[in-house]
């Protein structure tokens, strides 16, 4: 038994023996096993969720020496859904999914979903989507700094405009010196933004409408909220009652409401 406990521990048993699953739920994400168009995005449930919840454990004692930010995922054997989630969470989550060709769910999947949430099992939940990096501001200002000094090789100004940059374009590297024992690093991304509607430091607005990005545009009208903080860097999260939470700053918050939602393929 010692040694089927040794093997079913390591990361190449848990790849071969999920593979299969993983396909299976992404030829569904796909809309592949129907001919349909899924749009929106998909919460991490049935056989496969056990399967991603044992990879992203192994993951997480392996790679990351157990960081306590990322002991938040827990699989819901009676629901056979994965729930949890906060900022350095769903970026392990990202990288695990990137490496079946997949990624977390943008802001603007998310808020297509809006007409399908009953069907997607989402309603009642949150989803962590981006962080937001200011100019000012002293919370979180390590990740910040460092993640600025990033941007800056990229020729991407964080002075003028808050700057948007989704989990997908993140991964985690880990880091003594970080208050959270890990630290942020950008990828390879087209998805960074600088965004003129997070530009009121703090407050709650009305929106109706997003953008291309799937960022909300202030109006005054529609039934969803957007709060913004000015806080050195913030996540940004679609809640329990679908609003926008650019004011976030306890970046390793979570609850047995939070969703990783995986969106559709870049190619």
């Amino acid at each position: 038994m010692g040694g089927l406990k040794q093997a079913w521990e390591r990361p190449e048993y848990v790849f071969a023996s999920c593979a299969a699953l993983f396909v299976g739920f992404f030829l569904c994400l796909r809309g592949e096993d129907s001919g349909a168009v899924l749009l929106g995005a998909l919460p991490i449930t049935g056989a496969m969720a056990k399967c991603f919840y044992t990879e992203y454990a192994l993951a997480v004692r392996n790679q990351y020496r157990s960081a306590q930010v990322l002991n938040v995922l827990r699989y819901n054997h009676a629901k056979q859904v994965v729930t949890g989630s906060n900022l350095f969470a769903a970026t392990l989550a990202n990288q695990i999914l990137r490496s079946r060709g997949y990624c977390v769910a943008t802001l603007l999947e998310v808020n297509r979903e809006q007409e399908t949430r009953q069907n997607t099992g989402t309603v009642g939940t949150y989803a962590d989507m981006a962080v937001v990096l200011r100019a000012e501001g002293q919370v979180n200002s390590y990740l910040a700094g460092d993640l600025e000094v990033q941007l800056q090789s990229r020729s991407i100004d964080v002075s003028r405009r808050p700057v948007v940059i989704p989990i997908n374009c993140l991964e985690l590297k880990f880091d003594e010196s970080s208050p959270y024992g890990v630290s942020l690093r950008l990828m390879d991304c087209n998805g960074i933004i600088a965004s003129s509607a997070l530009e009121v430091r703090n407050g709650v607005r009305r929106f109706s409408q997003t953008d291309q990005y799937g960022i909300p545009i202030p109006d005054g009208r529609g039934n969803r909220l957007i709060f913004t903080k000015c806080s050195r860097l913030s996540l940004l999260r679609i809640d329990e009652d679908y609003d926008c939470r650019a004011d976030l700053t306890h970046l390793d918050d979570s609850s047995d409401t939070g969703r990783i939602l995986v969106g559709q393929p870049s190619d």
